[in-house]
């Protein structure tokens, strides 16, 4: 299997659905939170997979949707989720053993990441990861999972380990930034 899946058409349209939406909303940067709301934003007729999998899991998606709507018109928390819920998306998509990423790995990786919305609704990983095996069952899928994936509990788990020349580097940029940082104060200049 390669490194990363490629994406789906749809999981794509659902990124630009998701960083559209943060960018109407005059958000800084796009989090789970958007992502959420573009996938259920996304018809279901175009084959999408997390619509049939909340409705399995007995989801009341209009809720869900006005829910989100609500806390997306809040000030959402600094900084973004993003990468951790992208991470989790291609981990799950692995652990499926799936030679693409969809719109249901993006749904698992919302949900990985402890999405508060979703996780309201009872939208928990191993609920969907349920929803996702009877889902694919009604349609003939099959069980795409023989074994269940183990609890993710730490994303940086995912992630490959850095060698010692690659952390070695790291701290020599991050000294560099420090030092930056400094001269540029100096100067009067706030990076």
């Amino acid at each position: 299997m390669p490194p990363h899946p490629e994406w789906t058409g749809l999981a794509r349209r659902v990124a630009d659905r998701a960083g559209q939406e943060a960018a109407s909303r005059g958000h800084r940067a796009v989090r789970s939170e958007h992502y959420l709301f573009a996938l259920l934003d996304v018809d279901r007729t175009a084959g999408i997979l997390p619509a049939l999998i909340l409705e399995d899991l007995d989801v009341p998606v209009d809720r869900l949707r006005r829910r989100l709507d609500e806390v997306l018109r809040t000030r959402l928390p600094d900084g973004s989720d993003l990468p951790g819920m992208l991470l989790a998306a291609t981990a799950e998509a692995e652990l499926l053993a799936s030679d693409y990423l969809g719109a249901e790995h993006l749904l698992l990786g919302v949900a990985v990441v402890g999405n508060g919305v979703l996780a309201e609704f009872g939208g928990t990983p191993e609920r969907i990861r349920d929803g996702l095996d009877r889902v694919l069952r009604s349609y003939g899928g099959g069980p795409r999972l023989v074994t269940p994936p183990p609890e993710i509990r730490d994303l940086d788990e995912l992630r490959a380990p850095r060698t010692e020349a690659a952390t070695g580097e790291v701290e020599r940029l991050r000294g560099e930034v420090r030092r930056l940082t400094e001269l540029l104060r100096a100067h009067g200049i706030e990076p």
